[in-house]
């Protein structure tokens, strides 16, 4: 059975963490990706963002919450929830706001500009500060139920606390359907 070394993604985006979310927003549409990883200057891991962190921002809901930005370099205080832990959550945010009160800062709460200047905010502020990671030899069937598991849409592939590459759903369902 295939691998996940085997289908993930050989060229790596990252984005720090005070990249504006304008950029951010023109980085990702620029190379056709809906996310990144967030790395700190030494390459250290620190989150994932993505274009529905974007969009979250630019809504005109008013309970807008955003990640707060400081975080140990390497220390990740969430992983995917287990089967039974997320049964009732809606989406992987849902999830985290909820089971961790404490790393959600409602900062932006009521501020119906929020979409007028993406330039205000930076990635830190709209990041999931969460390690959603996979082994770049774990097989297939195990990166599909990691990614169900956590109803992500994308794993970040460590290797030796390393992040050395990122795996998507369209790179699962590309392989599985025979594509190149």
């Amino acid at each position: 059975m295939d691998t996940v070394r085997e289908i993930m993604r050989t060229e790596l985006v990252t984005v720090g963490p005070d990249m504006s979310v304008h950029d951010l927003a023109r980085l990702l549409a620029d190379n056709e990706i809906s996310g990144a990883p967030v790395v700190d200057v030494d390459g250290e891991v620190l989150g994932v963002v993505s274009m529905t962190d974007v969009v979250r921002l630019t809504g005109s809901e008013s309970d807008i919450h955003v990640a707060p930005r400081l975080l140990v370099p390497g220390e990740f205080p969430i992983e995917a929830p287990s089967e039974d832990e997320y049964e009732e959550a809606q989406d992987v945010v849902d999830y985290f706001q909820q089971a961790h009160a404490s790393l959600v800062t409602p900062r932006l709460a009521g501020d119906g500009a929020a979409g007028n200047d993406l330039d205000r905010y930076d990635v830190g502020e709209i990041m999931t500060p969460a390690n959603f990671h996979i082994h770049p030899d774990s097989d297939l069937r195990q990166l599909a139920a990691f990614l169900l598991r956590g109803r992500i849409h994308r794993a970040l592939v460590m290797e030796d606390d390393r992040l050395v590459w990122i795996v998507t759903t369209v790179d699962l369902l590309r392989t599985l359907a025979g594509s190149t």
